[in-house]
């Protein structure tokens, strides 16, 4: 996985074997956005002889990883929503 420098995209380049595991998550991504949930948008895709590529952007926010768990455990009522 490679990221932007400026940290607004992802790029997950895989090789043609592994090719339907990133379209999987392409059509998830887009299927869950129609539904109204907020994640990452797919911003490009490319499959072809010399693998798969998926772009996405990321997620506005603080990763959950960086919150303290006091702070993780007041966020997960929203988050649960949001997913809800």
């Amino acid at each position: 996985m490679f990221h932007s420098a400026d940290g607004d995209r992802y790029a997950k380049h895989v090789p043609p074997a592994d090719a339907p595991d990133p379209r999987h998550e392409r059509d998830r991504i887009t299927w869950l956005a129609g539904q109204g949930v907020p994640g990452p948008r797919v911003l490009d895709w490319h499959s072809g002889e010399t693998g798969a590529c998926l772009v996405t952007s990321t997620v506005p926010g603080v990763p959950g990883d960086l919150l303290s768990a006091e702070d993780l455990g007041r966020a997960w009522p929203n988050i649960a929503d949001a997913v809800r």
